[in-house]
């Protein structure tokens, strides 16, 4: 088991989250279900004989709940398109401690449709100037796993626990439109201050330290408890400023 003296924080991603909250006997009945994530099929061209070596960069372009494409170069003679969903997927995988479930057309949505839709337009425009369709896979999983736990969680911390938090794409309830690591790294800062907000006094008054010549300072002056920030008024204790608020 493990001692905390603030919070536990699971980070585990959408597979190994909920297989971890599973072997800790929590969240037997929700931990794993709703896996969700963008499937996608990837597109070798050449480059035409009279293009620059640097003319297409990487570079991400999407449409908003239908699809995301990525370009990357490859060589000097080759760039890598991939077409994939984005927003609206089907929700119905599922994680076990010995088995992962995800059929991408399990569902109401045709992940084909939203590809073709992307490749149609994009394809059509690198043919006009100049790049030939070399090479096409067959449709395969572009590892945006996301949401088999968001029935575990209630701002950020698991159900029925003190101290344990989840910061990963496990918790995401909404499809991520696009490339999950930017959600995840916000996600991140998110979970941060929802901990601090729920620290609780006593903790903060034994792990910080006060100036006590001046009342209403502190050297760490954003703490917040409860979205309120939290001023020294003397002799080792805290009040709430009413009327500094932060959105948690």
């Amino acid at each position: 088991y493990i001692e905390c003296k603030i919070a536990v924080i699971l980070a585990g991603g959408a597979i190994h989250t909920p297989r971890i909250l599973l072997r800790s006997n929590l969240c037997l009945d929700t931990a794993g279900l709703n896996l969700t994530d963008h499937l996608g099929k990837y597109v070798v061209y050449n480059k035409p004989t009279n293009s620059f070596p640097d003319e297409i960069q990487y570079l991400q372009i999407f449409k908003p709940d239908t699809y995301q494409v990525y370009f990357t170069p490859n060589g000097p003679n080759n760039l890598i398109v991939t077409y994939a969903q984005a927003g609206s997927t089907n929700k119905n995988g599922t994680v076990s401690l010995d088995k992962i479930y995800l059929n991408h057309f399990d569902g109401i949505v045709n992940p084909l449709d939203q590809i073709n839709e992307a490749f149609k337009k994009v394809n059509s425009v690198l043919e006009n100037a100049g790049y030939s369709n070399t090479y096409t896979s067959d449709p395969f999983s572009i590892y945006h796993y996301h949401g088999s736990c968001t029935s575990c969680v209630s701002n950020y911390k698991v159900h029925q626990t003190n101290n344990v938090y989840i910061s990963d794409m496990s918790v995401i309830d909404k499809t991520v439109p696009g490339s999950t690591s930017s959600t995840a790294l916000a996600l991140g800062f998110k979970v941060g201050e929802v901990i601090i907000s729920n620290i609780e006094s006593a903790i903060i008054l034994k792990d910080i330290q006060f100036d006590n010549s001046v009342e209403g300072t502190l050297f760490v002056d954003s703490i917040y408890k409860n979205g309120r920030k939290l001023i020294y008024t003397g002799n080792n204790t805290l009040r709430e400023d009413n009327t500094q608020t932060k959105n948690i």
